[in-house]
């Protein structure tokens, strides 16, 4: 066995199997990529690739139009005929190995730390139930900058910032409905619902 930079380098697809046991092809790369529970994955030797190879993973940062902190991921650069595609470990790993039985669209991090890609620590989901966990965890640190500004307004006239507004906004586009923001952060279902449909702050994002 050859040693590289990045990762272990082996003969051939028999001798990886051999060396790290538990390999399953990868989704939709049947014939160029293997991963096991613990999240490896090989790049199986092919035509155009001198050995197989245990890929690293990188760091990337994923954000929304209206969140202004992003959240690291661990991504995988995948390629197959001549296009590359980027997906994130935990995805990889979720499709390989845990049943999606409802067919859900997203994968969660139980514990909220998004580099933490133990199987035993991913679960599918829901755009809504995504959002739901990262708020009861305190993931969305402006949201609760909405509820503090809610608490500490009591029964004056609530007033949000662009940030504040943003979070807002992308609960509502993750799933959830107007009423359930509300109760979550503590005020009205009407001052939500006016917020989302922009009657209130509509030029909050003009600028961007």
């Amino acid at each position: 066995m050859k040693l590289h930079k990045n990762g272990i380098l082996v003969d051939g697809i028999s001798d990886a199997v051999c060396l790290l046991d538990g390999f399953v092809w990868v989704n939709g790369y049947e014939g160029f990529y293997m991963i096991n529970r613990l999240g490896v994955l090989i790049s199986v030797k092919r035509k155009y690739t001198r050995e197989t190879m245990v890929k690293k993973p990188y760091l990337r940062k994923s954000s929304n139009k209206y969140k202004y902190k992003p959240t690291r991921y661990f991504v995988h650069s995948l390629s197959k005929r001549s296009k590359v595609k980027e997906v994130s470990l935990h995805r990889l790993i979720a499709e390989a190995f845990i049943p999606n039985t409802e067919n859900k669209p997203e994968v969660n991090h139980i514990d909220g730390d998004t580099l933490n890609n133990s199987i035993y620590n991913l679960e599918w989901c829901t755009k809504s139930e995504n959002q739901k966990h990262a708020f009861s965890l305190g993931l969305n640190r402006t949201t609760e900058n909405v509820m503090r500004a809610s608490s500490a307004n009591g029964k004056k006239r609530r007033t949000f910032n662009k940030h504040q507004i943003g979070e807002i906004l992308s609960l509502h586009d993750g799933g959830m409905r107007g009423k359930e923001i509300a109760e979550y952060i503590g005020v009205r279902p009407y001052t939500i619902y006016r917020i989302i449909n922009r009657e209130t702050y509509s030029t909050i994002f003009e600028e961007d």
